[in-house]
């Protein structure tokens, strides 16, 4: 049962870290310019690192298909970009994507295995 429970978590938490991705994409820039922030690619990085590591408790997981789908929106939400006053489209910024859903994908790959090992462990 704590599993479940678990699972229904991380499942609320992929959405709302979707959604919060989502509109904090699409919000107008503040008017200043940007340049290279090392930060911003941190940001990045952690949004889709998320999502991705989130993305192991949902029903139906299929990972290369999540990893598609999640590379998918990072590019759109970077094009989309490009159409929002003061905000850019930007191949640094759909990289940092890439490499947080590659990244997050191993990381819950890992996870999830080990606690499949837990759980034979303790039947």
């Amino acid at each position: 049962m704590r599993l479940r429970a678990t699972q229904y978590l991380f499942q609320a938490g992929w959405l709302g870290v979707l959604t919060s991705v989502t509109v904090l994409s699409v919000l107008p820039g503040s008017g200043q310019p940007v340049p290279f922030s090392f930060i911003d690619k941190i940001e990045h990085f952690s949004a889709y690192f998320t999502l991705s590591l989130f993305a192991e408790a949902l029903p139906g997981y299929q990972r290369g298909r999540m990893m598609f789908f999640l590379v998918g929106w990072g590019g759109l939400m970077e094009v989309i970009q490009n159409y929002i006053p003061s905000r850019d489209l930007s191949l640094g910024d759909f990289i940092c994507n890439a490499v947080g859903v590659l990244c997050g994908s191993v990381v819950g790959l890992f996870l999830s295995r080990m606690t499949m090992r837990a759980g034979r462990m303790r039947s």
